[in-house]
């Protein structure tokens, strides 16, 4: 988490994840909230748009459950881009496992996404986080493209959220104030 300090990214306490699973949006919810965080609603106009992207309709745009019976790496690029579009957002996560000795399609998976991962931060100023919901070892190959491409990897909902506040919090405490 200090690796996170000496990144130079715009962040801040609107947050936008995709994620694969639909127990997770309530779970990431939960726990921002906890932590002073929010996940941005969009308007009504900007949630057709991410519709469009990835087709159904999702009660809950943000954070967005990607998961797919068809290619998943290409709906959660598909949510990530929908997403960023929003100038609202100051944030981005990725909550998504990529354990080191999954079954084969899942290690594919992992990559694939963390790749989306490094692409969305190489053109986007704000903060992108891939967050892993265990604390598990992690795919070796997952974690050298993220590193590479600016890519933020945390582990542990409760303890990602916590640091995120405690960061933030730090920043503000430390900014001066403006002129009287």
């Amino acid at each position: 988490r200090a690796e996170w300090l000496r990144w130079k990214r715009r962040s801040g306490r609107r947050l936008a994840a995709v994620t694969l699973s639909g127990g997770h949006v309530g779970l990431l919810e939960d726990l921002a909230h906890s932590h002073g965080l929010q996940f941005f609603q969009p308007a009504p106009s900007a949630h057709q748009r991410i519709e469009t992207h990835l087709g159904g309709q999702r009660a809950v745009v943000n954070p967005l459950d990607c998961w797919i019976n068809d290619d998943v790496s290409a709906a959660v690029r598909r949510g990530a881009d929908a997403l960023a579009e929003l100038s609202e957002i100051d944030a981005f996560l990725f909550a998504v496992d990529t354990p080191a000795d999954p079954p084969t399609s899942f290690l594919k998976m992992g990559r694939s996404i963390a790749k989306v991962a490094a692409e969305l931060a190489a053109r986007d100023p704000r903060l992108v986080i891939m967050q892993s919901t265990t604390i598990a070892a992690d795919d070796p190959e997952v974690i050298a493209c993220l590193r590479e491409g600016g890519v933020h990897r945390l582990s542990g909902l409760k303890a990602t959220f916590a640091a995120w506040n405690a960061i933030l919090s730090a920043q503000a405490a430390s900014t001066p104030a403006g002129p009287e």
